[in-house]
């Protein structure tokens, strides 16, 4: 087995319950006022005013993506709101043309906004601010909303930035609702923010071109608004760009954002395929009548070495297709794509990709031995009572689990007063369980027939099997020697039953459940949150699904985690899918999986883990080797905790520091090994510690360029759609991927180099004290 056991975010949209209906179109053709309104179309025509802007009479026009388009300045126009949006969900979409201002200038540029209340809704170019914030001079969509009890973001503010000229038409696009907000340019989805309150309740007006901010050119051309009562698909939202390009290309080829055709390509080296996305938005010609050929072509060669032909293309002129290439040398290629149909010149797009080399540590198997590792232990088994270091599951006669003891490490005891840590304590307080209704009947199964169908010092195999009801519940768990359980749960029902409420219970004793750890959605680090559990009784704390939740104290826990939400059916962003409930001395965490679901005979399987902490010893004198603070530079840090008695000076080698290249931090180091070890200085007391950023494939780094396609997170279909503008934009690893082959290949490295640890950056797991000051303990040592 690899003990190596880093966690994931997953980046989970919920399904949209209904077909998008369109609430209001302004073309701006015959007349200001709306072409389609669910609401008041009137408009009203504005000009900024210093104390409050103007009613006018007069605005100009220019020639539009379709017909004619609105010029907005510091005049701009205004519409009621109620019944034309749906404050809580939905897309607005409008086609922006800057005349006299670049994509990179220091001024708001807004495109689309609404009234203040009950939320608020921002589509546009942010100004520069003093100090690079990250959204300075960006493109922005920004949704403001009730978070409510939910533990949701009160903003969310998907942006990236653009190089716009003036005179060329852009597609701008934004979509809402809770938990998630999009932005899309020119049909690409370019940004995304999970996690995020929607607002409440009624918007009573929506604007077109308002002007913010300081004066100073911001002249706009703005055409086609429109406003859906829900998140458009991504296809439909290309579809609705790719029509818009089409109309340019007959009128004003000039102004288009992009070529006729375009294709551009993402590797999955490990599965040997190359995934493209060609679009011909630009080409006079229905759909239906597009064809498409493509040729691998040798970087600086005539022959090509692979041709095939192409799908249909769809109603937004666009195709999606796999190149196979365990037949194609490593190597530059050239992909060259026609374009043709009755009575149109061929249209030509070509992309240059890497087919890369097998590199070293593709398919190794480090850490895949039997060996256990220090400081784990064998297993201990009695019974069926398995017991790893520091800890014993107890899977006697358990669907999934009965028991679970924590012993004292004591290594970690923080103070000599913190007798609590001495006590020998089992977290859970009664077995796991599965519970729910089954057509009106309710069930709770514990128990099962356990069997073991393997036993090693370094890992157990367990079955058991449970009928209630009518169904039958399963479990396969697999125990590892750091005392991991991962348990597949599958649940058989006849067709047409119906469940409701179905739930997983972890029940914990409440005196050791004064902490609480989870891991969000979008795996942001200021999303995710560690800290006391609120008090109270009944249900005292909820949320969406989530990917990991550790309960327990400053001295033992339980950690919880899926990193896929397989299994779980209905919303998984909706408020109450995870809850705790403190009923006296009882607190339980409740997974509700299955909130309402007929059975149509398909099994239900649900892969989880559980974990009790601490997981292993720690090293003794741990206090002397762990130290607040990060240093940035190859130069040695002063001491850093002189309140200790050894302290310790270490340097973290960052990937952009000096004595370090730029990018160090990934997995292809542009210099050679001799070069690091040239700048590192191993001097008695100093620790050299090399960062790492494994939770992002990040744009432009070298594994990126690569193997983003095997690494990322987001399924295929997601990662093509980001394809239709530029390549993905960095995005959170998939763990059950080849990167764990290069993750424990690296680490080994790290070792055989002499660097004394590795930096994890963003790991999104997150101590709940502080060791200097003993955190929750100072009551007990003083």
């Amino acid at each position: 087995m690899r003990p190596l056991m880093l966690l994931l975010a997953v980046i989970a949209a919920p399904a949209f319950a209904q077909e998008p209906t369109l609430l209001f179109h302004a073309d701006f053709d015959e007349a200001l006022d709306a072409t389609l309104a669910a609401g008041d179309g009137t408009a009203t025509l504005l000009r900024r005013a210093e104390n409050a802007d103007e009613v006018i009479e007069q605005i100009d026009y220019t020639d539009g993506v379709s017909g004619r388009a609105v010029i907005a300045d510091e005049r701009y126009v205004s519409y009621p709101g109620g019944a034309n949006i749906n404050a809580e969900a939905g897309t607005v979409e409008v086609w922006v043309k800057p005349i006299d201002w670049a994509g990179d200038d220091d001024l708001f540029h807004v495109f689309f906004t609404t009234s203040k209340e009950p939320g608020w809704l921002i589509l546009y170019k942010y100004l520069r601010t003093g100090s690079d914030t990250g959204i300075s001079r960006a493109m922005a969509f920004y949704v403001q909303g009730d978070p409510g009890d939910e533990g949701l973001l009160k903003t969310a503010v998907p942006s990236t930035h653009v190089q716009w000229q003036p005179g060329v038409w852009h597609h701008v696009a934004g979509t809402w609702e809770k938990g998630r907000a999009a932005l899309y340019l020119d049909g690409a989805m370019v940004a995304e923010r999970i996690g995020g309150a929607a607002p409440i309740g009624e918007f009573s007006q929506i604007m077109f071109g308002q002007p913010w901010g300081d004066p100073g050119p911001r002249t706009m051309a703005l055409d086609e608004a429109r406003v859906w009562d829900a998140p458009l698909s991504g296809e439909a939202i290309r579809a609705s760009f790719a029509a818009g390009l089409s109309r340019l290309a007959e009128h004003s080829p000039d102004q288009m954002p992009r070529a006729d055709a375009i294709v551009q390509a993402l590797g999955f080296p490990v599965e040997d395929r190359i995934a493209i996305y060609v679009s011909a938005a630009g080409a006079a010609a229905a759909p239906g009548a597009l064809s498409a050929q493509l040729s691998v072509v040798p970087q600086g060669g005539e022959t090509p070495v692979h041709q095939q032909d192409l799908p249909a293309f769809n109603t937004a002129r666009e195709l999606f297709a796999y190149i196979p290439t365990a037949e194609i040398e490593p190597g530059l290629y050239d992909l060259n794509v026609t374009i043709g149909a009755p009575g149109i010149e061929p249209l030509h797009a070509t992309t240059q990709h890497e087919v890369p080399a097998r590199p070293e540590w593709w398919g190794n198997d480090l850490g895949k031995s039997d060996a256990i590792l220090p400081p784990y232990e064998p297993i201990r088994t009695d019974g069926l009572v398995l017991s790893p270091w520091g800890r014993d599951y107890d899977f006697t006669d358990a669907l999934i689990l009965r028991g679970l003891i924590a012993h004292p490490d004591p290594n970690a005891q923080i103070s000599e007063l913190a007798s609590r840590f001495h006590q020998t304590r089992d977290l859970l307080a009664g077995p796991v369980a599965v519970a729910g209704s089954v057509d009106g009947r309710e069930v709770r199964v514990m128990g099962g027939d356990t069997r073991a169908a393997s036993i090693a010092d370094e890992q157990v195999l367990l079955s058991s099997r449970a009928e209630e009801a009518g169904i039958s519940f399963e479990t396969a768990t697999t125990f590892d020697y750091d005392g991991l359980a991962q348990v597949s749960l599958t649940i058989i029902a006849p067709v047409g039953a119906q469940l409701r409420d179905m739930r997983l219970e972890i029940p914990l004793h409440t005196d050791q459940v004064t902490l609480m750890n989870f891991n969000s959605v979008d795996g942001n680090k200021m999303t995710s949150m560690a800290g006391a559990v609120p008090e109270g009784e009944g249900v005292v704390w909820e949320n969406s699904w989530l990917p990991l939740i550790w309960l327990g104290d400053e001295y033992r826990g339980l950690c919880w985690f899926n990193d896929r939400y397989d299994g779980w059916s209905g919303d998984i962003m909706q408020r109450g899918r995870i809850q705790l409930v403190r009923e006296g001395d009882v607190t339980t965490l409740r997974l509700n999986f299955a909130p309402e679901l007929a059975a149509d005979g398909e099994p239900i399987t649900l892969n989880f883990c559980l974990a009790g902490t601490p997981t292993r010893t720690m090293p003794a004198g741990w206090r002397g080797l762990v130290r607040d603070g990060v240093v940035q530079k190859p130069e040695p840090r002063d001491r850093i905790d002189r309140a200790l008695e050894v302290p310790v000076d270490f340097r973290v080698w960052w990937s952009s520091g000096p004595g370090m290249v730029e990018h160090y931090a990934y997995p292809s180091p542009i210099h050679p090994e001799e070069a690091y070890r040239e700048v590192w200085n191993h001097a008695e007391g100093v620790s050299d510690i090399q960062h790492h950023y494994p939770n992002n494939v990040t744009a432009g780094k070298p594994m990126s360029r690569a193997f983003y396609g095997d690494w990322a997170n987001q399924c295929t279909a997601d990662l093509l759609h980001r394809l239709t503008l530029v390549p993905p934009d960095g995005g959170r690893v998939d763990w059950n991927t080849s990167i764990v082959d290069w993750w424990c290949w690296e680490i080994n490295r790290m070792m055989e180099w002499g660097l004394d640890g590795m930096y994890i950056d963003d790991p999104y797991i997150y101590p709940s004290f502080n060791d200097r000051t003993g955190g929750a303990v100072r009551e007990e040592d003083g």
